[in-house]
């Protein structure tokens, strides 16, 4: 085998690694950690990809001096020069592999559509918004995190269930099938037990994403509580994307394509967003993502080094 390419796909909660070979065949995958927030130091990130050709070589049978490129997509590299920076650094480490660098953002879009203006909707444990123009351009809306704003992402669908259960405690709305579902999952008898889990040993943002599958499910059997949270959601992504639209000045034959475990997870929530945003934007495509955003990074390589002729 020769001409293999590396494509990663490094999200914030986690990070995906695929050997592929001239076809864009999958040869063998991994996961790791994600990429951290705070890149003043990119020592601990270097170590996790530098190691990545030998490791998905060995799984793959293959020879590591087989792979001729690297295409890596990475949260927070949306700045050039932070792209140029890591790429050396990694030349530097594995000198015989070409290492392409770009967002996370950027290598989506393109394994949504290879060229042209498009935008997706990514709806994981956060949320964020992004668009490709017609010059190549890319513009975001969202994407703040949980501590600011995550429209329809896991963590906030997830943290308002748990208020809403809260809420239900103080007698401020009913009780409802989600407030069981909810303590349930916590392995909580009742509300009070799941506060002080929540404030002695504050959960990452996975764990309250994990609640958001219960608000899905319930707002599916017609659930009050669940169904109010999920059309809050929804009228948020709607904002996000009507914005997202109106600064890329996409023509109206261009499609949004929605992408991430949570909505691809869930066919009721799909439905629900399907729905809503038709009315919205009347004659617009919208699609679920069939290829993961790491097909984008093969792409990459291929428009860059012609591998795959």
């Amino acid at each position: 085998m020769s001409g293999l390419i590396l494509a990663v796909d490094g999200g914030r909660s986690h990070l995906r690694a695929a050997l592929m070979n001239r076809g864009g065949g999958e040869l063998a995958r991994v996961e790791g950690r994600g990429i951290p927030t705070d890149l003043a130091s990119l020592e601990s990130l270097l170590i996790d990809l530098v190691a990545l050709p030998e490791r998905l070589a060995n799984l793959a049978k293959a020879d590591p001096g087989a792979i001729r490129a690297a295409a890596l997509g990475l949260a927070g590299f949306g700045r050039e020069s932070e792209c140029r920076v890591l790429e050396a650094r990694l030349v530097e480490a594995c000198p015989g592999i070409d290492w392409f660098v770009e967002s996370d953002a950027a290598q989506t879009l393109r394994a949504a559509k290879r060229e042209g203006p498009v935008a997706i909707a990514i709806l994981g444990t956060g949320s964020a918004f992004f668009a490709r123009d017609a010059g190549g351009g890319i513009h975001r809306v969202g994407g703040w995190g949980p501590l600011l704003e995550d429209y329809g992402g896991g963590f906030e669908i997830g943290r308002q269930a748990i208020l809403s259960a809260f809420r239900a405690q103080d007698g401020a709305t009913p009780f409802t099938g989600l407030h069981t579902a909810v303590l349930d999952h916590a392995a909580c008898r009742e509300a009070p037990e799941l506060l002080k889990r929540v404030y002695s040993e504050p959960p990452d943002p996975s764990w309250w994403a994990s609640f958001a599958p219960l608000a899905l499910e319930q707002a599916a059997k017609g659930d009050s509580a669940a169904a109010s949270i999920v059309r809050a959601q929804v009228d948020g992504v709607r904002e996000s994307l009507r914005v997202l639209l109106g600064k890329s000045k996409l023509p109206s034959e261009a499609a949004i394509y929605f992408t991430g475990g949570l909505v691809k997870g869930s066919a009721s929530y799909w439905n629900a967003l399907r729905e809503a945003l038709a009315d919205k934007f009347e004659g617009r495509p919208l699609n679920l993502m069939e290829r993961e955003a790491i097909w984008g990074g093969w792409l990459r390589a291929v428009e860059q080094l012609g591998v795959c002729e």
